[in-house]
């Protein structure tokens, strides 16, 4: 842990760095109380007061003072959020989770996979103007006042609890899109797991063309390959998936061959329903069908991250009244979070 807080101390005092990010030429060039390092090691505070308690309490943490003293006020502090981008907290993120990764720590696997998750969540915001604009709303039922929403998305590691990459975008963004960026990310001993609703063969077939091993579930009432699966009583199948015409405008769209593939179907039963997976794992020898039923089920980590982020951490507790705000405290959070779970580590 201490070589990697030494990691992101180095990289939020690189010069490059803040010049990258900031978002005017005229930003961070004087050496006041909240420069650029110390504006990041703030936002990375898991902030839940309000913000001059937390500015107070923090800048008595790190001067050792006994009493909190107003040395920056929440003034100062939106002014200088006005001046920072969110991509200096995705791009320490991604920097993170490499020096995580290369430490040579042991982490866990999964047969020799980083098994990992890729799921999204609607996100709740604060009912303001620019907010609404950007992300969008839900409508209210029965006579309730609309509420902001925005849909965050999260490449999340499994067995070592770590967002590999996250995102929060509108509300009605395509979960599918999403991953396909979160998949620039990805790792070639990456064994991906997806539920329901990112069922695409472009996204099956975009797996294959980079090497990446997935594990989905299927849509059982709509596609009738998965039906005459589950009409037949096996347990695994090897079928070929044949794209329509729709499937291959979008194939042709992002530069993805249109030609037919063979997946790997597994039975799952369950209390009340047939389950059906979907993966590239072909080799029945080395994945028997029988495994994937607990393979899935540790999907259910990712959940448990979104439940934790939003009791915990309360990522839905924004500091500001901005897009801009609502993403640098979501994209922060990520990275404390991140940084909770390698202390976790050990």
């Amino acid at each position: 842990f201490e070589n990697t807080y030494a990691c992101i101390n180095n990289i939020i005092h690189d010069t490059a760095f803040k010049h990258k990010h900031r978002l005017s030429e005229r930003a961070f060039t004087r050496n006041r109380s909240l420069n650029f390092p110390t504006l990041m090691l703030y936002l990375l505070n898991l902030r839940k007061h309000s913000n001059q308690v937390e500015l107070d309490q923090f800048f008595t943490a790190i001067n050792d003072n006994n009493e909190a003293t107003q040395l920056v006020t929440k003034s100062a502090f939106f002014q200088a959020l006005k001046q920072l981008s969110p991509t200096a907290l995705i791009e320490l993120n991604h920097q993170l989770i490499d020096t995580i990764y290369h430490s040579g720590h042991q982490h866990q696997t999964w047969k020799g996979f980083r098994l990992c998750a890729i799921d999204g969540s609607v996100i709740r915001l604060p009912p303001e103007t620019d907010i609404t604009d950007y992300f969008g709303v839900q409508k209210g039922r029965d006579g309730r006042a609309d509420c902001p929403m925005g849909m965050a998305s999260v490449y999340y590691d499994l067995l070592n609890h770590l967002a590999i990459d996250a995102s929060i975008n509108p509300k009605g963004t395509s979960e599918r899109l999403c991953a396909q960026q979160h998949l620039a990310y990805a790792g070639d001993n990456d064994l991906i797991i997806y539920d329901r609703g990112y069922n695409a063969f472009w996204l099956y077939t975009l797996h294959i063309q980079h090497h990446h091993a997935f594990c989905m579930r299927a849509r059982t009432n709509k596609d009738l390959l998965v039906k005459d699966f589950i009409a037949s009583n096996k347990n695994e199948a090897v079928v070929t998936f044949t794209p329509r015409k729709i499937a291959i405008g979008i194939c042709q769209q992002k530069g993805l061959p249109a030609t037919p593939i063979q997946l790997r179907l597994i039975r799952v039963e369950l209390d009340n329903e047939v389950e059906v997976l979907i993966t590239n794992l072909m080799d029945a020898d080395q994945y028997p069908a029988h495994i994937f039923k607990s393979l899935y089920h540790l999907r259910w980590g990712v959940e448990e991250h979104y439940k934790r982020i939003k009791q915990w951490v309360e990522i839905e507790n924004f500091s500001g009244k901005s897009t801009l705000s609502v993403q640098q405290d979501f994209y922060a959070k990520i990275v404390a979070v991140n940084l909770t779970a390698l202390m976790a580590l050990g």
